[in-house]
């Protein structure tokens, strides 16, 4: 057994014990894996962390001689004095604050419950929604299987999660495509101030809306939502790899010339056949011009 694990000789770091706690959740939501990085080492519980001098940050504890050891699977990150292991996979545990995509699967006289994706559904009451609901005419505000932005208000001891549609870009959302990645990969998906997202956006020129939970909205036309779907499944498969922003640049550039390339031959084969049909056109025509002056010479 390691030695991270020796009976008492482990103190697990779960609480925030000072503002520096909550940077590091900031951080890494924002950069978690950035690309400044030129290491990405894959760490499994009860690997020793280096770093004397860090901090013990997110998945990680720290045993009675100040020890650093990882608590999951994951990779190691280091930022702001503090060594987290950002993880590989789990299921999605709801933050306050969080903005997240859920979908309603159940109806009640009074709220909603709502699927994000989390291990417990989470109840949406009318109270927390933009509209004047009577009791009992929930049905008709929002469906089974609607999708809804929402946001994570609260959590409480018992893992009780309270959600609401009252803000600010919280909405039913109406069209688009939903896709669903693991909820560890949406850092790597926003990327660093937002970096990656909004080389999606430009490449592809679609609305999304990333949820924590690991559901993305989509909307757009049919091959640009293909094109940004297939950009994000390559960014979950590749999220270790150092450098990604680059390499999705020139991904996403290549891939959208091609698409042009394919409208440009559509068109150009549109107007070929169209220039193809007037003259057909013209040549019935002048046939008949001619059958007629036939007919009129005899």
């Amino acid at each position: 057994m390691r030695g991270g694990y020796k009976g008492e000789r482990r103190e697990r770091v779960e609480k925030r014990e000072s503002e520096g706690r909550d940077e590091i959740r900031i951080d890494i939501k924002d950069e978690e894996i950035a690309d400044t990085e030129t290491v990405r080492e894959i760490v499994v519980p009860g690997d020793l962390l280096d770093g004397e001098e860090l901090r013990a940050g997110v998945g990680t504890y720290k045993d009675d001689d100040g020890k650093i050891y990882a608590s999951q699977l994951g990779i190691k990150n280091t930022r702001a004095n503090y060594v987290n292991v950002i993880p590989l996979a789990g299921r999605y545990m709801p933050r306050a604050g969080d903005s997240v995509i859920g979908k309603v699967v159940d109806i009640g006289p009074s709220n909603w419950l709502i699927d994000i994706n989390a291990p417990y559904p989470a109840p949406l009451h009318v109270s927390e929604t933009p509209w004047k609901v009577e009791f009992g005419d929930t049905g008709r505000y929002l469906g089974l299987g609607d999708m809804v932005l929402i946001r994570v208000v609260n959590v409480d001891e018992t893992k009780h999660v309270q959600v609401s549609m009252s803000g600010p870009g919280l909405r039913k959302l109406v069209g688009g495509h939903i896709i669903e990645i693991s909820h560890s990969k949406v850092p790597r998906v926003i990327g660093k101030g937002g970096s990656m997202i909004s080389l999606i956006k430009k490449y592809t020129k679609c609305r999304m809306f990333v949820g924590q939970n690991g559901r993305i909205w989509i909307d757009g036309e049919p091959e640009e939502i293909y094109l940004a779907s297939r950009a994000i499944e390559k960014i979950e498969n590749e999220a270790h790899v150092i450098g990604l922003t680059d390499a999705m640049d020139k991904y996403l550039s290549e891939e959208v010339k091609k698409i042009r390339g394919k409208v440009v031959t559509e068109e150009v084969e549109e107007k070929e056949s169209e220039e193809d049909s007037e003259n057909l056109v013209e040549e019935h025509e002048e046939e008949s011009d001619e059958s007629g002056r036939e007919e009129r010479e005899e």
